[in-house]
């Protein structure tokens, strides 16, 4: 999976290659047409020179901004902005520790297990989570 980085670099370098291909065309047909060589360099920077997208680092730094006050609105900081893509792509978090994501309070949202998940679900008396089918208690 590329991250914002690498897909940054493959759009600037796809960019950078069009312009080129666009420069040269106009170069050759600037040539054609009998116009001078410093007019037809002039053409070939004037055209690479406008392919470039001026405004692309603040737009993708802007919305990563945007993205990271938003994960922040949920108490998720984020420390670097490259980060946030990153985040943004999980699924599911694996870990073996307690306490560093669950504020020391052990809940089950949902279960894995017979190779389907389970959604878990409050019990109306009593402690624990009980998961809606097969009746599995689990004690919190």
């Amino acid at each position: 999976m590329a991250n914002v980085i690498d897909e940054l670099e493959h759009f600037v370098l796809f960019v950078a290659g069009v312009a080129i291909f666009f420069g040269a065309t106009f170069f050759g047909v600037a040539l054609l047409l009998g116009h001078g060589w410093m007019a037809a360099i002039v053409c070939f920077i004037g055209i690479v020179v406008a392919n470039v997208p001026e405004g692309l680092i603040a737009t993708v730094t802007v919305c990563l901004s945007l993205t990271a006050k938003r994960m922040a609105s949920v108490n998720c900081l984020v420390k670097h902005l490259e980060d946030v893509e990153t985040l943004g792509c999980i699924s599911t978090i694996c870990s073996d520790m307690t306490g560093i994501l669950t504020h020391n309070r052990m809940t089950v949202a949902h279960l894995w297990y017979d190779k389907t998940s389970k959604y878990a679900t409050r019990p109306k008396m009593g402690l624990g989570m009980i998961v809606s089918s097969r009746e599995t208690h689990i004690v919190t």
